[in-house]
């Protein structure tokens, strides 16, 4: 009796703790759609979309003049991880970020800007991920083993493999061209439906 008892109210404690997270969801979805001009019945597309972002030129939005060269880099980081908890709310499952391409090492500036960032924003950026749910991945020439920040993106993926609320896949050290000479590590990216570039 006791154990019928005790197993109701762990049940009834869940059913709150459901219930509390659905209206906090609510709270948070109705906004957005009133801001975007779309219905509740809208909500069953976004779980198609799969979208392609490029955070093209961000460091130029920095208003600080005082700000490093790595500010506008951790400010884009941050956007990526912040937008794709907002895509999550809505329904969707999955997007895809492009971080930097090869050709970015034409300005050795700017590639020691961008380490600078990721390492600024490592171990805070993967726990945010991780108690969001969200799952990093990460594709690129040599991103796992030569790449700079190679032992940050292998921390990332091994501490969020296990979520399963979205899939957030980074484009990094990559170029059209590695993508055509090398479509097997590709296999388990998503097919993409929407491009957006934020510049």
């Amino acid at each position: 009796m006791a154990l019928q008892h005790a197993t109701q109210s762990i049940d009834s404690a869940q059913q709150s703790v459901t219930q509390s997270h659905d209206l906090e969801l609510i709270s948070t979805i109705l906004p957005l759609l009133e801001d975007l001009e779309l219905t509740v019945d809208d909500l069953k597309y976004f779980g198609e979309l799969s979208p392609y972002l490029i955070l093209d030129g961000h460091r130029t939005g920095v208003m600080d003049e005082n700000a490093s060269a790595a500010h506008g880099y951790i400010e884009g980081a941050k956007f990526s991880l912040q937008f794709a908890v907002v895509l999550q709310k809505l329904g969707v499952q999955r997007a895809t970020f492009l971080i930097h391409t090869l050709r970015n090492y034409k300005t050795l500036d700017r590639m020691e800007a961008i380490f600078d960032a990721i390492t600024d924003v490592g171990k805070a950026f993967i726990y945010k991920a991780y108690e969001k749910n969200i799952r990093l991945r990460y594709y690129g020439h040599q991103v796992h083993d030569k790449y700079s920040m190679a032992d940050i993106i292998n921390q990332a993926e091994q501490t969020t493999q296990n979520c399963s609320g979205f899939e957030l896949n980074y484009l990094t050290n990559y170029s059209e061209q590695w993508g055509v000479d090398n479509q097997s590590e590709l296999k388990d990216l998503p097919d993409i439906n929407v491009i957006g570039r934020f510049t």
